[in-house]
């Protein structure tokens, strides 16, 4: 980032390390869905073998379902021009 400029992209993440904290973030995840609609960048951090956590996956879903009706997709290169 030759410019060093600064972009406000909260990001949401889940965690399969232990099975109360995969429900606990798929949980902090449905609030934000809701609380969140300001910000015009969200970042979505996930690990691939999350996915395979019925909990995570069904939130993940659920979260890419709504972002997507009110935001553009777009990669960390388009976010950055």
């Amino acid at each position: 980032m030759a410019n060093r400029r600064s972009v406000f992209a909260p990001a949401l993440s889940w965690s399969t390390a232990r099975p109360w904290r995969s429900h606990l973030t798929a949980g902090i995840a449905a609030v934000r869905r809701v609380l969140e609609t300001a910000p015009d960048l969200v970042r979505v951090a996930i690990h691939p073998p999350d996915v395979h956590v019925p909990v995570v996956a069904r939130s993940l879903r659920e979260t890419l379902g709504r972002l997507v009706t009110r935001r553009q997709v777009v990669t960390y290169r388009d976010a950055l021009r």
